[in-house]
């Protein structure tokens, strides 16, 4: 009971900027669309193939594969905050 309510408290420390609106998990290659939503990339690119060529986030706008482009400085911050912080990262999540 004590270790879960840990990770409970942990997962409550993630920034929320982090993490992707389609998984609800911390984004590992943050890509942002041209109107400037960010997902991770495995993510919208199975949107995209899947339910067509529109933003989730704002469904009046165009987007495809080609147009994604990644967000390197929130994946250096993903990154440092990973170092910074391992409990946040679960491998049997994100395999």
């Amino acid at each position: 009971l004590l270790s879960k309510a840990r990770v409970q408290r942990s997962t409550a420390d993630v920034p929320k900027g982090i993490l992707c609106p389609l998984s609800h998990r911390i984004m590992l290659d943050p890509v942002s669309t041209p109107s400037g939503s960010t997902y991770d990339r495995d993510f919208i690119e199975t949107h995209i193939k899947t339910k067509g060529p529109t933003d989730p986030i704002n469904p009046s706008e165009k987007v495809s594969l080609e147009k994604l482009v990644p967000n390197l400085s929130l994946k250096h911050y993903i990154d440092d905050f990973l170092e910074a912080n391992p409990w946040a990262f679960d491998e049997d999540t994100y395999g």
